[in-house]
């Protein structure tokens, strides 16, 4: 019994990791096993906040030492010169696009001048739009062997520069699998991030001001009142319920709120 465990266990562990990589190399037509697949995807709270993520995975595993994300830099600038600064829908689109182009030039840009090891596949989250950004930012640096392809969430497509129509792999296809796994992975590391960015970036100016409040104390205040406006109409005795805020530090950021100086973007 023993033994068979460990055959279907060893079997398990194949087909997600060498098994899957080789079906990747199959259904793309890679010229060597993917064994250094890096993604991409974008992430942001409510279309604020954006940023890019980068998973890395090693033989089918994730490397979270590997792991980075990239603030934005030149999306104001790309919706302006696309024309649609002030359309929502396409500008979040531009957005998309010049946000996967910035990532993937600012990564392997770096990694070039490093001298470090380039992938064996990018995966870019999304269609033929974030795909053609992606592969002029790699032409850009020429870099353009660099394997790519972009995995679709709706219909899990998989678009293929030079390909007219995409590819379309059984759900329960180990290779396609293991590009999810990827893309899914990408996501949940870009949200996080987002997330812990924000919570860093509330209040950090008008609370800081505040003797014995720093970012733990401050992240407590903002899960305990929702963020600066909750903050705002809490009373002193309301802030002192907060685990470790003594009567001082409530009288101050009452005194510190109250100040119309005082607003969101400051805070």
């Amino acid at each position: 019994n023993a033994n068979l465990r460990l055959e279907e266990e060893l079997h398990r562990r194949d087909r997600r990791g060498t098994g899957a990589l080789e079906a990747v190399q199959h259904h793309l037509a890679l010229p060597a096993l993917p064994r250094v697949i890096e993604g991409f995807d974008i992430s942001h709270l409510a279309g604020a906040h954006m940023r890019a993520a980068l998973v890395r995975f090693v033989d089918g595993e994730p490397d979270k030492a590997g792991y980075r994300t990239f603030g934005m830099k030149t999306l104001g600038e790309a919706a302006v010169a696309a024309g649609t600064a002030t359309t929502k829908g396409a500008g979040r689109d531009v957005d998309d696009f010049a946000a996967i182009g910035e990532a993937v030039g600012r990564r392997y840009r770096g990694v070039t001048e490093r001298g470090e090891r380039l992938p064996d596949l990018i995966l870019i989250d999304g269609g033929p739009g974030q795909l053609a950004a992606a592969r002029e930012a790699l032409r850009s640096l020429e870099l353009a062997r660099i394997p790519l392809v972009s995995l679709a969430k709706r219909d899990e497509e998989l678009y293929v520069p030079g390909r007219v129509t995409p590819l379309r792999l059984k759900r329960s296809d180990a290779g396609l699998q293991l590009l999810q796994r990827v893309r899914d992975e990408a996501h949940r590391f870009g949200i996080t991030q987002v997330q812990r960015k924000t919570t860093e970036g509330v209040l950090a100016s008008p609370l800081d001001a505040v003797p014995g409040i720093g970012p733990k104390r401050r992240a407590e205040l903002v899960q305990a009142f929702g963020g600066l406006e909750g903050l705002r109409t809490a009373s002193a005795d309301d802030l002192r319920k907060v685990k470790g805020v003594s009567a001082e530090m409530a009288a101050a950021i009452v005194a510190i709120l109250a100040d119309p100086s005082v607003d969101g973007e400051a805070a």
